[in-house]
């Protein structure tokens, strides 16, 4: 089964569907990731901006997908500028979305949550990467599960287990150190790693209340 994951950027996987991912991989099915930007300025230094820094990110991405074991033809980046999904939300880009999931046919859809209202992450490029997401779905009167991550109206969940033999978050080094580039002297980024808790924590909660010792949690449309 052909299973498709859509991100902003380079880190969203590993941080919101990591387990879901390494499960789906266990039990043999294919997985695709498409980013749509590179995260070519999610850093607070003016000198690693742009290509440099996003060079750096795909990198790291595929280093991800090479631990995961996903074939590198199947990681995907679609060249938005990171920062500006939200102006190139035009029917050109959604285009570009309906192509890949058209040539990719998968079973199941993950993207991150559409609605602004109804995420606990109210990130512009990931709101209309979701957004472009869903109208694909509905243009193609899409019939397979469309799961949306980091939404606050999630009824559907995926048991995963909570300590990984590897665990990928780790491979992106340039959120999660301040000066990521110079190993000798690592600090840490308070803020990546207080972001990273609160998913940590939310998760916790949505698999105690679901009576589970881990899930990750999603909003499953139905069309």
């Amino acid at each position: 089964m052909k299973v498709l994951f859509f991100a902003a950027h380079p880190d969203d996987l590993d941080v919101f569907c990591q387990g879901t991912i390494w499960g789906l991989l266990a039990r043999g099915h294919e997985i695709f990731q498409i980013y749509a930007t590179k995260g070519e300025i999610g850093t607070p230094f003016a000198d690693f901006r742009g290509e440099r820094l996003g060079r750096i990110r795909e990198r790291e991405a595929r280093e991800a997908a090479r631990v995961f074991g996903i074939d590198q033809q199947n990681v995907i980046f679609l060249g938005f500028h990171d920062g500006s999904v939200k102006e190139k939300y035009t029917l050109d880009s959604i285009n570009i979305f309906k192509h890949w999931i058209e040539m990719i046919n998968p079973r199941v859809i993950f993207a991150p949550e559409a609605d602004e209202a109804s995420s606990y992450y109210r990130h512009p490029d990931h709101q209309h990467v979701g957004k472009m997401v869903r109208e694909v779905c509905q243009l193609l009167s899409w019939k397979q599960p469309l799961l949306f991550y980091h939404s606050m109206k999630s009824n559907f969940y995926v048991r995963v287990k909570r300590k990984k033999t590897k665990d990928t978050r780790e491979v992106h080094l340039s959120q999660w150190y301040l000066i990521p580039f110079d190993f000798a002297r690592k600090i840490p980024v308070p803020i990546f790693r207080l972001s990273q808790n609160l998913v940590d924590g939310i998760y916790a909660i949505y698999a105690f209340r679901k009576g589970f010792k881990w899930v990750e949690p999603y909003r499953k449309i139905d069309f």
